[in-house]
């Protein structure tokens, strides 16, 4: 996934997008164009210069939520000097301390990603589907990345390697991410910080049985 970039006039569409992520991740479903030109005092012509509908802005902030995290998984550095086992340890970290420091992001992200489901158009549900997809490609491409760093052998091509880091972090990053989102934002930070701290304890140990798994330890 590319850079998180926008066009000429980028700084009034990212400027509507952070607000239209603040109101979606407090209102969810409930929030209008209209409310958010109200709120942030946006000219109405100002946001359908840039936005044709409300799905088009969703669908933009999904891109826009999705490309920051992008650019932090782009800019983790592999140490040469440290074991395989915790780079891939700190590369998780990274991807949590991003949603600890963004949670409007993985909020938006997530209710975006119920919505198209059911209420979205079939073009701006296959536009989200497409986003998400590069993103993931970016997600098992560092995991690859770090892997290869330390040449692995693995018992198994890419394609599978793949499908089993999406499945690993969908069914369980994404939910253990949506707990300590939720603590986060009632203010709770101790509870925060014991959910990061049972997810990367729980990564930890399913990185060990997937390298067990797919890898002849050589590293």
């Amino acid at each position: 996934m590319k850079t998180a970039h926008f066009a000429k006039g980028d700084k009034s569409i990212e400027f509507i997008i952070n607000c239209a992520n603040e109101e979606f991740a407090q209102n969810g479903s409930k929030t209008t164009l209209n409310g958010i030109c109200e709120k942030y005092k946006i000219s109405k012509g100002r946001m359908y210069h840039f936005f044709t509908s409300k799905e088009d802005l969703l669908c933009n902030c999904f891109k826009y939520s999705l490309e920051k995290v992008a650019n932090a998984i782009n800019d983790f550095e592999i140490d040469k000097n440290a074991s395989l086992e915790d780079n891939l340890h700190n590369y998780y970290n990274e991807i949590i301390n991003h949603w600890l420091k963004n949670p409007n992001d993985i909020i938006t992200i997530e209710r975006i990603a119920k919505m198209s489901q059911v209420n979205f158009s079939e073009k701006n549900y296959l536009r989200l589907k497409g986003y998400k997809n590069e993103w993931a490609d970016c997600v098992t491409g560092k995991f690859l990345q770090i892997i290869k760093s330390k040449k692995v052998k693995m018992r198994v091509n890419e394609t599978v390697i793949k499908q089993i880091i999406s499945a690993m972090y969908q069914q369980m990053f994404l939910n253990f991410s949506n707990d300590l989102i939720s603590a986060l934002k009632s203010g709770n930070y101790r509870l925060a910080k014991e959910k990061k701290k049972s997810l990367l304890r729980n990564y930890d140990i399913l990185i060990d049985a997937f390298l067990n798994g797919i890898a002849e330890k050589e590293y």
